[in-house]
């Protein structure tokens, strides 16, 4: 999840009150830095200290915000830099809140893969975080800039998609999965290859917001309904840095 900063949280309303200096715990503010995957790779850093975080109430905040001023606009294929930077992600910020063990649980190990072609086809680095006590991060690829080959990254992703939704959800009762609103088509091609699943697609309503676009989608089903008290929902991000992380949570 990318980091747009606590006072910006606070005034869109994510956080309730931004953390200072004094109300600060040392190791209970952290950056996920991981683009489009960064919800599933918190949620994985929650499986695996579970027993830490159990009935703690966690904050998940994913926000996209901070691109447009940490870095240059997108480079294109063919070397020259435009505006498509502004194309690529769309700004938006999304929180959820509940205690873990209680309101949601994750039901087995997320699946994180990174595949090592990404400064071939799709980087996007991620800065250190300064505001959380410490970072987890993936590594960023070297420089600072953005680079991405549209066609690969649609052609990884129909490719190394299926068999990810297949592990994810391998021995868990869900029945709907939530991906990464990335493509339209991509999830399309998802809900034709696995009838039986559910794939809700809202990327028309709020375009590709990377790591928040899981969010605004479960929000969305909850407000509607969809998802009832006990339910196993599968949760998929794919895409930045040529990373694909999936989990399963379960909602109390």
């Amino acid at each position: 999840m990318a980091f747009a900063g606590w006072n910006e949280l606070h005034q869109r309303g994510i956080l309730d009150e931004p953390p200072t200096e004094s109300n600060r715990v040392p190791g209970q503010y952290f950056e996920v830095n991981a683009a489009c995957s960064g919800l599933v790779v918190a949620l994985a850093h929650l499986y695996t200290h579970a027993s830490y975080y159990h009935g703690k109430l966690v904050y998940l905040i994913a926000t996209e915000g901070g691109y447009r001023k940490t870095l240059p606009p997108l480079e294109e294929d063919d070397g020259e830099t435009g505006s498509l930077q502004r194309t690529l992600f769309t700004d938006g910020a999304a929180g959820i809140r509940g205690r873990y063990g209680i309101d949601f649980t994750i039901v087995k190990k997320p699946l994180i893969k990174l595949f090592c072609d990404a400064e071939k086809t799709l980087c996007i680095p991620m800065a250190p975080a300064s505001p959380p006590s410490f970072t987890l991060e993936i590594p960023p690829p070297n420089g600072i800039f953005q680079r991405m080959k549209g066609n690969p990254v649609f052609k990884w992703t129909n490719r190394e998609l299926p068999a990810a939704i297949r592990e994810t959800i391998k021995g868990t009762n869900a029945k709907k999965v939530i991906l990464h609103q990335a493509n339209g088509r991509i999830i399309e091609m998802q809900q034709r290859l696995f009838p039986h699943l559910d794939f809700p697609n809202h990327i028309k309503d709020t375009g590709n917001t990377s790591s928040a676009s899981i969010l605004f989608a479960l929000s969305e089903e909850i407000k509607r309904g969809t998802i009832s008290k006990g339910e196993e929902v599968g949760l998929i991000g794919f895409g930045g840095g040529l990373m694909i992380a999936g989990a399963v949570v379960k909602f109390g």
